[in-house]
Parts: structure tokens; C-alpha cells; sequence
């Protein structure tokens, strides 16, 4: 299957450390690849101008890659903790990551891990993206 550009919304669910819910929402475009082993997911951010956003899936593992202003690597695996560099304009993470639920088909992508950085607590996170069938 060759690329394919399609329209996307985004929700990511992190819980602070006060137990306090963020939820940020976006709608992009983005494009798509399936191969025979591996899925490929890539968009601009809406949130962090300059970002994209390169979301692959292979062998049950997800990795989340960022390029631009904001770069990091995160790797999502069930029942795995996983070490990963986060690099922004302010500084420089160690964030680490373990997969609770991990589901990727034709039109949802549904995460849900813990992330800890920097020695905090984890915290209870979720990604879930909805693909819009009426691909252009």
C-alpha cells in the first residue's frame, strides 16, 4: 500500500502530579503507510509549531518519533519500561514509559501507558487518534 493522505484527530489524556486531568485535542491531516510488518503515521502539530509527529507500529511496539522545536523518541510497549529523551527548548528529559493497553486498526489507535520523567511518579497517560475514513 503506497501513502495515503487522510484527516486525523488527536487526543492526548495526561494526569499531573496533583491528579489533575489535561486533555488537549487536535485536528490535522496527516499520512499514512502500511506495509507488510510495520504501520507508519506521520502529522504536523498543531500544539508545537515546527513539530511533526512520526507514529509507527511494529511487532506490538509503538514508538512515538518527534522531529522539529521539540524531539524525542518514545518507545511503547505492554508491560515494558522503556527509557526515552525528551528535548525542548527548555531542556532536556529523561522520561521513561511502560504500556498498559496498546490497540492499532484501520481507523483507531488507542494507548494507554504510564510515564514517569525525571524521577516524578507515574502517571497515568493515553493517546487516542481517529482516522477518518474518507481518505483523500
Amino acid at each position: 500500500m503506497g501513502k495515503e493522505n487522510i484527516n486525523i484527530t488527536v487526543k492526548s489524556i495526561i494526569t499531573n502530579g496533583a491528579g489533575e486531568i489535561n486533555e488537549i485535542q487536535q485536528f490535522t491531516e496527516a499520512t499514512y503507510k502500511k506495509e507488510a510488518y510495520k504501520t507508519f503515521l506521520m502529522y504536523k502539530e498543531v500544539e508545537m509549531e515546527g513539530t511533526k509527529t512520526l507514529i509507527t507500529f511494529e511487532d506490538e511496539i509503538i514508538a512515538i518519533k518527534r522531529y522539529g522545536e521539540n524531539t524525542s523518541v518514545l518507545k511503547i510497549e505492554k508491560d515494558v519500561w522503556h527509557e526515552n529523551i525528551y528535548q525542548t527548548p527548555y531542556g532536556t528529559f529523561v522520561m521513561q514509559t511502560c504500556g498498559i493497553e496498546i490497540h492499532w486498526d484501520e481507523v483507531n489507535i488507542e494507548l494507554k501507558y504510564l510515564l514517569k520523567i525525571e524521577g516524578d511518579e507515574e502517571k497515568p497517560s493515553e493517546v487516542q487518534i481517529k482516522i477518518d475514513m474518507k481518505r483523500e
